[in-house]
């Protein structure tokens, strides 16, 4: 229907908009920027299209561009216009992947200033400015915002966002490896679902597992994940089922078998969606990515280690909410690249590490690793 109307030249922005949406969901961001580029050539230059364009392109990793087509939409929109807070959104997330941090903040923080008085409307550039911090290591000041996000949405009554910002704030303490506050955030997740929906859903199902997995815990992760697949299989969207296979990969992986450990990996990352905002579940590829390395680093792959950990520092949103997974996969490389022994490209990585976490709280074990990796690298 979408390609008949474009065909017959039918002047329906809506029609359009769709089909580039569609378009994003197949990966297909070409063709989605083809058909926005249409509208404007042919009918009238909206701020919805522009969204479109600038999102594609965001995807695609072409971020100046993605930039430069968000101002152009929001040059059609007043501030405070019904859709000028997602154009603003937009643009925050597209200076996140830029590494622009004092700009993403700014953003990010007037968003939140104008958005006071509404109910919910501050609570998600809040988010986004726990990953701003998170990203460069600032680890202590995204969980205040975390905290402040569970906060905000309980004095609210918004279970929904309180439910999200305690999911955020366990995989943040996951990804620091503070595995007992990962443990104790993921049950207070339980019990928010226990209270507000009388039972527990997939996502927090998968949370509890994943958490008792990296904790070695392999009975309860075990019980989890079959949890998990019972809920996965009554359910109608059938490829959440990776998340089961992510499960199982990391329980194969904390019993050092790592064939069928990477056997499951991959089949979790072969049903993930493409980087679209609508995308089932949340924008997690890179914890997809993270544990696929993990497994190909321990087992002594490091070829394939390699190639996942740049798939990782390559993704645009798939990596927004993960920022410490991103900045320790640059660290992560330097360590491939050393074991391989090609200096250069070792010490290349580890300063990028460096300067992405050069304002990260004191003590990170591997800011000081690695600075003495670099020493070594260099003597």
């Amino acid at each position: 229907m979408f390609l008949e109307n474009k065909r017959n030249k039918v002047d329906f922005t809506m029609n359009y908009q769709r089909l580039a949406i569609a378009y994003k969901f197949e990966g297909l961001y070409d063709e989605a920027i083809e058909v926005c580029e249409y509208v404007l050539e042919n009918f009238s230059d909206t701020a919805y299209i522009r969204y479109e364009v600038a999102h594609a392109y965001l995807c695609k990793g072409q971020l100046e561009t993605a930039l430069e087509e968000v101002n152009k939409a929001q040059s059609l929109f007043l501030r405070g216009a019904p859709f000028r807070g997602a154009l603003d959104f937009l643009k925050g997330n597209i200076l996140m992947c830029m590494e622009d941090w004092p700009k993403a903040e700014q953003e990010f923080q007037k968003q939140m200033n104008e958005a006071k008085g509404r109910r919910q409307g501050y609570l998600l550039p809040l988010e986004q400015l726990g990953h701003v911090y998170r990203t460069q290591g600032k680890l202590e000041k995204s969980i205040e915002m975390y905290k402040k996000g569970i906060e905000g949405a309980k004095n609210e009554k918004l279970f929904s966002f309180e439910m999200g910002f305690n999911r955020i704030l366990a995989y943040t303490y996951l990804e620091m490896g503070n595995l007992t506050e990962a443990l104790k955030a993921s049950e207070e997740r339980i019990a928010l679902a226990v209270k507000y929906r009388k039972q527990i859903d997939w996502k927090t199902q998968f949370l509890k597992g994943y958490v008792c997995a990296r904790m070695g815990a392999i009975k309860e992760a075990q019980n989890a994940a079959d949890e998990l697949k019972i809920m996965v299989d009554a359910g109608l969207d059938k490829k959440l089922i990776r998340y089961y296979c992510l499960l199982m990969g990391m329980i194969e992986f904390k019993k050092d078998n790592y064939k069928d450990a990477e056997k499951f990996q991959t089949q979790a990352l072969s049903l993930l969606p493409f980087q679209v905002p609508h995308s089932t579940g949340f924008l997690d590829h890179a914890i997809f990515h993270n544990a696929m390395a993990m497994t190909y680093h321990k087992s002594g792959q490091l070829d394939k280690a390699q190639m996942q950990y740049e798939r990782i520092i390559s993704l645009t949103e798939g990596r927004l909410g993960f920022g410490i997974i991103y900045a320790k996969s640059y660290y992560m490389l330097g360590m491939i690249y050393e074991q391989e022994g090609s200096r250069t490209k070792a010490i290349e990585q580890y300063e990028k590490f460096l300067d992405l976490w050069k304002n990260a709280d004191k003590g990170l074990a591997e800011v000081e690793d690695a600075r003495q990796r670099i020493l070594g690298l260099k003597d």
